[in-house]
């Protein structure tokens, strides 16, 4: 059974941007022993809200996220429980009860999965960026919160910032993390917003030929489909089978392609209409790997 851990060193550079005053060292500790207490007597409110204060003192402390997790826990707070849990190792990435303490996330994690939602957490560099997730303001960076899983968009715009449009897949039974980067805004000579709007207005355009396309080419392979069926010579039968194949293997290309250029043009298009101009022209980039596969596209909001 986990238990509460003592609080760690509190003017360590690693744990604290800037290290803590005297003053501020030792009413963290007050508080930290507070809730402690308060922990140990069932009152796990108190000791969240102690062990948080403690943690505002010093700044980012891990053994102070380790507790706020197992109070959480402990009310029965799935969510806030994962995302102080995931804290603790963000914090602490050699802990030594690492492999104590993953288990724990993993069982959070499926709680939320059961659920129908799953963990984001949202980090950038530099901090403070508002998050937009499918076009909704959520919060500012670093941010935590619970979604349905799948295919959503995310949108960062910091003042003095190149804001960035990014598509990501969220998983039904891991939580994520996203870190972005942003760059500093810089002046251009000519508005870019209207190029972007253009952009993903043609690609959605020819998303949509591409979708109609694929759709004649379905109802074209049914009618070979039939007269294959009822035809009535073996030669014919087959010559039609070998048009429905081609027409069958056309329209999921067409498909495909619809697809590819609908994300691409839909992302274009928020970005664009939400555009204020200011910087050079935002580079597109495309990937994939563990975490799903992910368009990001830098503008402004």
């Amino acid at each position: 059974m986990l238990t509460l851990v003592c609080l760690l060193p509190i003017a360590s550079p690693a744990l604290a941007e800037q290290p803590a005053s005297a003053a501020s060292r030792e009413e963290a500790i007050t508080k930290y022993q507070q809730g402690s207490q308060a922990y140990a007597q069932l009152r796990y409110k108190d000791a969240i809200d102690l062990f948080l204060d403690a943690d505002a003192l010093v700044g980012q402390n891990a053994a102070l996220a380790y507790n706020t997790a197992l109070a959480y826990e402990a009310m029965g707070d799935d969510a806030n429980a994962l995302r102080w849990a995931r804290e603790y190792l963000r914090r602490s990435p050699q802990a030594k009860d690492r492999a104590e303490v993953q288990p724990i996330i993993d069982g959070l994690e499926a709680r939320l999965q059961a659920k129908g939602i799953q963990q984001l957490t949202v980090l950038s560099q530099p901090a403070g960026a508002t998050v937009v997730v499918d076009r909704k303001p959520l919060g500012v960076t670093p941010w935590t919160g619970e979604l349905p899983p799948g295919a959503h968009l995310l949108g960062l715009k910091l003042d003095g910032h190149a804001a960035v449009g990014r598509s990501f897949e969220l998983p039904a039974s891991d939580a994520l993390e996203l870190r972005v980067s942003l760059s500093p805004r810089v002046a251009r000579a000519s508005a870019r917003a209207p190029a972007l709007v253009v952009g993903g207005a043609s690609g959605l355009g020819a998303a949509v030929a591409s979708f109609a396309i694929a759709i004649g080419l379905e109802v074209a392979r049914n009618a070979e489909e039939d007269k294959a069926k009822f035809s009535p010579r073996q030669l014919e039968s087959l010559a039609h089978l070998e048009t429905m194949e081609d027409l069958q293997l056309g329209a999921r290309v067409a498909a495909g392609i619809g697809g590819a250029l609908a994300t691409a043009g839909g992302t274009m298009l928020i970005v664009g209409l939400v555009a204020d101009g200011g910087e050079a022209e935002p580079p597109v980039s495309a990937g994939c790997g563990s975490d799903g596969c992910v368009l990001t596209v830098r503008g402004s909001f």
